[in-house]
């Protein structure tokens, strides 16, 4: 059972939720106060209270520390945060279950680092999936940054990427992948192929990923064939230039495959319609049309 411990502290009364049995106090100064609390024998939460000039009581550095039993079969919390909002009828109204107020000083020297929040290095463990940071559903806005983002690994996304037309995206080298025979994927759309050997690459049904492109590069001067799904796919009109400024143009049909055979010659592919693959711009050196 929580009671109540009361400090009487000139003209000012406050408390604090404690179990009785497990409540030390010790004087540390004037108006200072250490509270040890055990919370449903979990866990040690050390407070520093303080009260200031102006009479109110102020809550110091913590630190919190929790050890469960191994095999639980529980979900462990360390601290949980409880909110439940009112029911707002008018004005402006704001809720927040944690804020943290920095205040940075004028510093002269030295090299200074300040941190709202750190979540520090561990070492991981083969049996864990461990996961700094999770964001549950249900928010109109998981995050929102109004400083700048840094990433100094690599981001997965499965949502849209989208902007508001008034920002710049660059600084990123070109995903190049060498040449294989085994078919392509989803996952891979943006990437640039470049063939080492002979190889043929086939593309995914165009209907299954409308929008994706690839770019195909032959880096070797062997066969280098990109083939449709099945027999129903096409690649659409390719427009290809050679070294004597000749403009060849092919229309291959629906199944057909297309080969360059030179290095340096490239295509982009673009899914554009259930069973079409667009060539964008005009092909770069030779390129056939091959059942």
């Amino acid at each position: 059972m929580k009671r109540l411990l009361i400090f009487t502290l000139s003209c000012m009364i406050a408390a604090l939720p404690v179990l009785a049995a497990q409540t030390t106090i010790t004087q540390e100064g004037a108006f200072d106060r250490t509270v040890r609390m055990q919370i449903n024998d979990n866990f040690d939460e050390l407070y520093n209270v303080v009260v200031d000039a102006t009479q109110n009581l102020v809550a110091k550095a913590a630190s919190f520390t929790l050890s469960p039993s191994a095999d639980s079969a529980t979900t462990n919390l360390l601290t949980d945060l409880n909110l439940t909002t009112p029911v707002d009828t008018t004005g402006t109204n704001t809720h927040r279950a944690l804020n943290i107020d920095m205040t940075i000083g004028n510093a002269t020297g030295g090299t200074n680092v300040a941190t709202g929040i750190n979540i520090s290095n561990i070492t991981g463990d083969a049996q864990v999936t461990e996961t700094a940071l999770v964001i549950g559903t249900g928010f109109d806005v998981g995050a929102d940054f109004n400083s700048p983002a840094n990433f100094d690994a690599a981001v997965t996304m499965t949502g849209d990427l989208s902007g508001d037309g008034g920002d710049q995206f660059y600084g990123f080298l070109q995903d190049q992948v060498a040449s294989t025979t085994v078919g392509i994927t989803a996952a891979q759309c943006g990437k640039t192929f470049v063939s080492n050997s002979a190889d043929v690459m086939t593309l995914p049904e165009a209907s299954t990923v409308l929008g994706c492109r690839y770019t195909f590069v032959c880096g070797t001067a062997d066969d280098f064939d990109i083939n449709p799904a099945d027999g129903t796919d096409a690649i659409s009109t390719v427009a290809s230039i050679t070294g004597t400024n000749t403009t060849t143009v092919l229309a291959p049909s629906a199944g057909d495959a297309i080969r360059c055979t030179d290095i340096g010659s490239s295509v982009v592919l673009e899914a554009i319609g259930a069973d079409l693959w667009a060539s964008i711009g005009n092909a770069n050196g030779i390129w056939t049309d091959v059942n």
